[in-house]
């Protein structure tokens, strides 16, 4: 497993950096969407990329604007706030972006894989929509925010997995279900026990997020 910081130019023009697990030899390739109290390194990606790299699948991850070292001295919008459609398009356009630095850099052999926490599932859910070099796509925590439920549809033929918490605070059941029923098939939702920051036995879902990949990339 190899380790290494990337730099490319956003779609604003701004310089955002990327994290990159690499594996030793060809394999699937993973980018990762970090959520609203994350960033690039956030543990739950950083934690799962180490383990994934060493067993041949790459994982790649940015800061999300405001995120990370993209970070500025106002904050981020929260979901209904005016300024938070913007937000999820410059977010999508510049995952469009770090998808366009993968393929240039690794050259995958197969379609690239798409990875979303919380946060992540927002902007994620367009992006893979309109980029058919995403293959599949698993969403963990996320929610039903109008800008994902419009278009969860185009993701299709493509595989979904979402995987939510069984009391989750943030996105409880009906919106994880809204967010689900938009998507169509091929597709799959299964519920932990947990809260949106705390999973029970979290090995075996990341174990669930790896075979995911593993059969569809």
């Amino acid at each position: 497993m190899l380790h290494e910081t990337w730099a490319f130019v956003g779609t604003a023009g701004d310089r955002i950096l990327a994290e990159a697990w690499l594996s030793a030899g060809p394999g699937p390739v993973v980018i990762a969407g970090h959520g609203a109290d994350g960033d690039r390194n956030a543990q739950y990606i950083r934690g799962a990329a180490k383990a994934w790299a060493q067993g041949g699948i790459t994982v790649v991850a940015a800061d999300a604007p405001l995120h990370g070292a993209r970070a500025e001295a106002r904050p981020p919008p929260g979901i209904g706030d005016p300024a938070w459609p913007v937000f999820v398009e410059w977010a999508a356009r510049d995952l469009v972006s770090l998808a366009d630095v993968v393929a240039g850099a690794l050259r995958p052999e197969g379609s690239l894989g798409y990875l979303g926490f919380s946060m992540g599932t927002h902007y994620g859910v367009p992006a893979i929509a309109a980029d058919a070099r995403f293959g599949a796509a698993a969403f963990v925590v996320g929610g039903a925010p109008v800008d994902a439920v419009g278009r969860a549809a185009d993701v299709a033929p493509r595989p979904v997995l979402m995987l939510n918490a069984d009391a989750d605070e943030v996105f409880p059941r009906d919106a994880a279900l809204a967010l689900y029923d938009a998507f169509r098939p091929p597709k799959e939702i299964t519920f932990f026990p947990g809260t949106h920051a705390v999973w029970r036995s979290p090995a075996q879902w990341y174990r669930r997020l790896e075979r995911f990949f593993r059969d569809t990339l």
